[in-house]
């Protein structure tokens, strides 16, 4: 049999009980169906506390005695409609991975024929669908631009260009300027070298970028 591994949470929760409840539970009804932390919802043990927890929902509950005049509208049959709304159905995740786990028979098994696992399926591949437009949207009015755009058009000239500067730009420049001491050139003169030097190396970096947005 295929397993279904609930946390203890959300198990509770499926039964309509505490987790200290279920905690208390794994030490007796359903210790047979306990691995390590977790709950095998599909084992039989499971599915019989599961079973009796919801027999007990819905046993008659005492009342106190009601008026003669009261009872007539009380004691009316509930609607198909009305008693199908009551049933005790699973709360359905908000996260479509949660089912990858799970099979079709499942699922089922779970959730049954009711409407609200169909409607909750429905409205996630609309949500999905309006995010996809208005991404392609963004991409449309220039508001939006790829990773691997920014990445390689924009991040890595400027990382390569900065590796540059510190190695082969650095060495360059302390080896120029020490020649120009020598010779006895003034700060003015060194300060222009090291404004050509640096700009040979920003220079293409600028060009890189520009003819990469220029394709957006």
């Amino acid at each position: 049999m295929n397993q279904i591994i609930l946390k203890k949470s959300e198990y509770a929760r499926r039964c309509g009980v505490s987790a200290m409840a279920i905690t208390k539970a794994c030490k007796g009804a359903l210790k047979p169906a306990c691995i390590g932390r977790r709950i095998d919802a599909a084992h039989p043990a499971a599915v019989k506390y599961r079973q009796d927890k919801e027999s007990d929902k819905t046993l008659p509950a005492k009342k106190r005695p009601q008026k003669p005049e009261m009872q007539s509208s009380a004691q009316r049959k509930p609607s198909a409609r009305n008693q199908k709304a009551a049933e005790k159905v699973p709360a359905v995740p908000v996260d479509i991975t949660e089912f990858w786990h799970l099979t079709l028979s499942e699922i089922c098994l779970i959730y049954g024929t009711d409407t609200r696992f169909a409607d909750w399926l429905r409205a996630s591949r609309d949500i999905e669908s309006i995010h996809e437009k208005r991404i392609k949207n963004a991409k449309a009015k220039g508001e939006l631009v790829h990773r691997d755009l920014v990445k390689i058009g924009i991040i890595d000239p400027i990382n390569a260009a900065h590796i540059k500067i510190l190695t082969a730009g650095a060495k360059t420049i302390a080896v120029r300027l020490e020649a120009m001491a020598k010779a006895g050139s003034t700060q003015e003169e060194m300060e222009a070298l090291v404004q050509d030097l640096l700009s040979s190396f920003i220079k293409p970096v600028k060009d890189k970028v520009h003819r990469a947005l220029k394709n957006i």
